[in-house]
């Protein structure tokens, strides 16, 4: 008998007949590539503002800021999707998109997280950047 042995690298996997790409997610430690992305369209505000939840759609709402915000400030979308991969467990995608509305309508992807209902651990996505949570997922609003 043969002895069989796969390679394994950060983006392919080498079998003795064949290589596959494949996606490794990195550790559940942080790295420099995980940093939140920086915005230079939008500046922080002066005063805390109070944003408030609209439902839009089926599978999506708008956190909007007051009507009286002294500067435009942009909404942001929150949608989600069920993720039906055959190959992995059953799990939601929460998506956040900031919208600005200046002349024309523009969205920006901010970030996901997938949540299992099967796994104790999430995937965290920001800036096309993928990374596993360390802890399990329990996410409540307040």
């Amino acid at each position: 008998m043969g002895s069989h042995t796969d390679i394994v690298t950060n983006e392919l996997v080498r079998t003795n007949s064949h290589v596959s790409s494949i996606s490794i997610l990195p550790d559940y430690h942080s790295s420099e590539d995980s940093r939140p992305p920086h915005y230079s369209r939008h500046n922080r505000p002066v005063n805390p503002i109070s944003y408030s939840f609209t439902d839009w759609g089926s599978n999506f709402m708008l956190l909007v800021p007051p009507p009286n915000a002294s500067e435009i400030e942009p909404s942001y979308k929150i949608s989600v999707s069920l993720n039906l991969n055959p190959f992995l467990p059953i799990s939601f995608v929460t998506k956040v998109e900031m919208v600005l509305i200046e002349n024309d309508p523009e969205v920006v992807f901010v970030g996901e997280f997938e949540v299992s209902l099967n796994q104790t651990r999430g995937v965290l996505t920001m800036i096309g950047l993928d990374s596993k949570t360390a802890r399990p997922c329990v996410f409540a609003m307040v």
